[in-house]
């Protein structure tokens, strides 16, 4: 059985937590790079997933941060990891209408023919004819 000091301590742990993954974060949407820098220098996992399964790539890339996606695909930030949705990163670019950023995914991505199908599916249905050009012609 859990002391009360325990359950404090553990829920604490809790409250830590989701404010070092809102930190994380924000430096992703904000491209902050001095923050993310710190957080992986520090031991952060540059794939770290939050409760929703994003990771800071996908959350710099459906927020048109081409400076936070740039510093994290740098650090090998690994493209082909799916949320709580199935959504990749490059996925969030295309939703959002990010092309250019878009553009340096589909470069740098190799994911299985699956997920490349569904981005196609995601840019044929949001109307993103250049993404969807480029996409297959890979």
């Amino acid at each position: 059985m859990l002391l009360f000091s325990q359950c404090i301590t553990a829920q604490e742990k809790q409250n830590t937590q989701k404010e070092l993954e809102k930190a994380f974060f924000h430096g992703a949407r904000t491209s902050d790079i001095e923050l993310l820098d710190e957080f992986l220098k520090s031991g952060a996992d540059i794939n770290f997933q939050g409760e929703n399964g994003y990771t800071a790539m996908m959350i710099a890339a459906y927020n048109g941060q081409k400076t936070a996606v740039d510093f994290l695909l740098s650090k090998k930030a690994d493209l082909c990891i799916k949320d709580n949705r199935g959504n990749t990163a490059l996925m969030g670019a295309v939703v959002a209408g990010e092309e250019e950023i878009a553009e340096l995914l589909i470069k740098e991505e190799k994911c299985d023919s699956l997920t490349r199908k569904r981005t196609i599916e995601f840019a044929s249905r949001f109307g993103r004819t250049k993404i969807l050009n480029l996409l297959q012609q890979k």
